[in-house]
């Protein structure tokens, strides 16, 4: 019996990001609804960013130290939307914008140790937005050729705005000097 609790508990370990990936999107799309809805109700998005910041603390469950960090937080955001909720005083909802400001910096710390020791990702990234594709590594499934062939593209459109930015800027100062 422990081997099939075992494998589920890898699984769900594997696609914590998926979870929060799929969380952030239904946020996306669920507080505008809510919005139009409920006529601009505070409650509700409240609610659903409450519950975002719970999912996204469940998926940080491995960090250690970051994860009671940022279960601080989360508890902090919860508490202090229960409060701007109640009393409707701006000082809290900065006190909210505060809390979910720390929250997003520890998932940032955390997302980038994740990325940082999974080094052979990191790799494959390089490769695949430079478009070297040396063919050493490559992936395996459809979604993943997917996400690969859509980083390519989405990496030479950061190198052309890049370039095109450069440009401009040194044909605005060489415009600048002339007058």
């Amino acid at each position: 019996m422990a081997a099939p609790q075992q494998m589920t508990r890898q699984s769900i370990d594997r696609h914590n990001f998926t979870w929060l990936l799929a969380a952030l999107l239904i946020f996306l799309v669920a507080v505008p609804l809510a919005d139009e809805v409920a006529a601009g109700s505070a409650t509700v998005g409240a609610l659903i960013f409450s519950l975002l910041a719970v999912i996204g603390i469940w998926s940080l469950r491995d960090g250690g130290r970051l994860y009671w960090l940022g279960l601080f937080f989360v508890v902090a955001v919860i508490a202090t939307n229960a409060v701007a909720l109640v009393l409707h005083r701006a000082v809290h909802a900065y006190g909210t914008f505060a809390a979910v400001f720390g929250f997003l910096l520890v998932s940032i710390l955390f997302t980038l140790g994740r990325v940082a020791r999974g080094s052979g990702w990191l790799y494959f990234s390089f490769i695949t937005m430079t478009t070297l594709g040396y063919g050493d590594v490559a992936p395996v499934s459809a979604f993943a050729r997917t996400l690969a062939y859509l980083q390519a593209i989405f990496g030479q459109f950061y190198i052309a705005i890049l370039v095109a930015g450069l440009v401009c800027a040194y044909i605005t100062a060489r415009g600048n000097e002339r007058h």
